[in-house]
């Protein structure tokens, strides 16, 4: 019985051993905001794309069945919903016990809504973590007309509630765009990309392998040098290769664009 104990202990070391051998550290490249863009690398901002701020809401004083909006007659606890083609792109926190919310807030990324995508703005009644109640709508084809940059407007939701929205120009940042890499002993192994990148635009896709940067290959470099020429590939218009699952190494040369995160 000691003996089967034993080789159980082994085995479970030898298990942990393996698991912890094929685990790779995951790191993303540098991303740094950009205060003052140059117009001429503005050229590269994706369309119908812009930085949108939810400021606040007025909701009607009863439901559209005319009851209360809680049966203790407390206020109700709105919150935002935003879908771009069907996709919940972001969800605010919740403002309890009120009808005029304040959130004043930029979503975290920008937001881009083509021509012939579907907007939809929701605002909505929390009740619990598993249901809520819907208090407006907003619902049609591209940026709704009446959102101009840098103006202030009132969304008239379908139910006479308002949210009052600005949007304004994108924030930009400067990088390379790769959002996440697992770092092996002979390449960099992508994971994540942002989409407009120099490494988006590059045409670089997750399961991809840079093999070599500015002539030196990967796994020739200790790992802190690899990542941090990665990170200024972009800046110093390094030269990379890259290779996919059994196909040939290519060449990619990065442009000097900026990043523009997207939701």
């Amino acid at each position: 019985m000691p003996s089967i104990t034993i080789r159980k202990q082994a085995l479970v070391a030898l298990l942990s051993l393996v698991v912890a051998t094929c685990a790779y550290e995951v790191r993303s490249t540098t991303l740094h905001s950009v205060a003052a863009p140059t117009p001429d690398l503005l050229s590269y901002r994706p369309k119908n794309t812009w930085s949108f701020r939810v400021l606040n809401g007025q909701v009607p004083p009863r439901k559209r069945s005319g009851l209360e909006w809680e049966s203790d007659g407390t206020l109700p606890d709105p919150f935002v919903r935003l879908y771009v083609d069907e996709r919940i792109i972001w969800e605010s926190e919740v403002k309890y016990d009120t009808t005029s919310p304040q959130w004043n807030i930029t979503l975290p990324r920008n937001v881009k809504v083509e021509p012939t995508s579907q907007f939809r703005i929701e605002l909505w009644d929390f009740d619990t973590i598993a249901s809520a109640d819907p208090i407006g709508i907003l619902k049609r084809r591209g940026w709704p007309p009446t959102v101009n940059p840098d103006a202030i407007t009132r969304l008239m939701l379908d139910t006479g509630a308002v949210l009052t929205v600005t949007m304004f120009d994108p924030r930009v940042h400067e990088g390379v765009g790769i959002r996440s890499y697992e770092v092996r002993s002979d390449c960099l192994l992508v994971v994540d990309v942002e989409k407009y990148s120099p490494a988006g635009r590059a045409g670089i896709k997750p399961d991809e392998c840079i093999v070599e940067i500015d002539g030196l290959r990967v796994s020739s470099l200790q790992d802190i040098k690899a990542m941090t020429m990665l990170s200024l590939a972009a800046k110093r218009e390094y030269e990379l290769k890259v290779a996919d699952k059994g196909e040939a190494e290519r060449s990619v040369k990065l442009d000097s664009g900026y990043i523009w995160l997207v939701m």
